[in-house]
């Protein structure tokens, strides 16, 4: 875009002249212009003022559109936040109440009540040949908690601005650095059935202090009721001011969990790991995982 808005450096070559037309401006900025249109438009505004005041004119209402949907997405203006994350708490959903599970006994006593003893001993068979073939075909895998992850997905983004100052954003790679309450926002998509997945996400820097982003003051799991969406809903999340490195960590479940369960686990992979963020590596049966390394530090980033 930078390339776009500052001028073209003069060409030898003659070409055919570009009549001013701003759609073809506005096609310029949206990156749909054909290719072969592109170096005659770029020629042309070279040399034509008109052209020139019409596309400092639309960059300068696409920056304004840019900023007007910025507000929503990261509420600028909203109140202080007293405390950490306090401002996205109102999206987090009611659990299910939890299914009680029969026990070995109650589930005996069901099977063989009121049937006949034939019944039981075709059962009891069953149960033999599973037991004694099953475990043979069966192959373990070295990542049990991962082997669904096609039905979910999770990304993060924060907050930037394009080399023309236009707040967009944009996605968090491995190792980005971030300044200290940057605004950061995560969208999934996610199976939907009868039981919805659950989710969390919390942090753990350096100093091995954990952190929960959601759901905030919910000692639970969140369920993934809609197909896709933002976490925080229609929201953002405002980062706190410690300065280093820091690991994000997502967890994607078919049950409903606990957050001191997921504290354990992570607590349990940053001792196993010699307190190394970079190095962790953090699993559980039944949990999907992903995780975003970071690291905050003061920069030149003014959002």
């Amino acid at each position: 875009m930078q390339k776009r808005v500052r001028l073209i450096a003069s060409y030898t070559r003659k070409e055919e002249p570009v009549s001013c037309d701003e759609g073809r401006i506005q096609a310029y900025l949206d990156d749909s212009l054909p290719e072969h249109e592109l170096t005659e438009l770029e020629e042309h505004l070279e040399h034509c003022p008109q052209c020139q005041d019409t596309l400092q004119s639309l960059c300068a209402l696409q920056e304004d559109v840019s900023l007007a949907l910025s507000s929503v997405l990261y509420p600028m203006d909203a109140e202080p936040i007293e405390t950490e994350h306090e401002h996205w708490t109102s999206f987090a959903q009611t659990l299910p109440s939890p299914t009680q599970e029969t026990t070995w006994t109650q589930w005996f006593s069901l099977w063989f009540s009121g049937r006949q003893p034939y019944i039981f001993v075709a059962g009891f068979a069953c149960l033999l040949i599973v037991g004694l073939y099953l475990p043979a075909l069966i192959q373990p895998t070295t990542q049990p908690h991962n082997n669904w992850k096609g039905e979910h997905d999770i990304e993060l983004f924060h907050m930037c601005r394009s080399p023309q100052g236009i707040l967009r954003r944009c996605p968090t790679e491995q190792g980005a650095s971030l300044p200290p309450r940057a605004l950061i926002q995560f969208t999934y998509h996610a199976r939907v059935g009868k039981t919805p997945l659950q989710t969390m996400i919390l942090s753990i820097n350096a100093r091995g202090e954990i952190a929960p982003y959601v759901p905030f003051n919910q000692p639970h799991s969140l369920a993934l009721t809609q197909a896709k969406g933002t976490l925080p809903v229609g929201q953002s999340l405002e980062l706190d001011d410690y300065l280093g490195k820091e690991l994000i960590v997502a967890i994607i479940a078919k049950k409903p969990f606990q957050l001191s369960q997921a504290k354990e686990i992570l607590a349990k992979a940053y001792q196993q790991h010699a307190h190394s963020l970079q190095r962790m590596a953090i699993e559980k049966k039944g949990w999907s995982i992903q995780t975003w390394l970071i690291e905050k530090r003061p920069t030149s980033f003014k959002p």
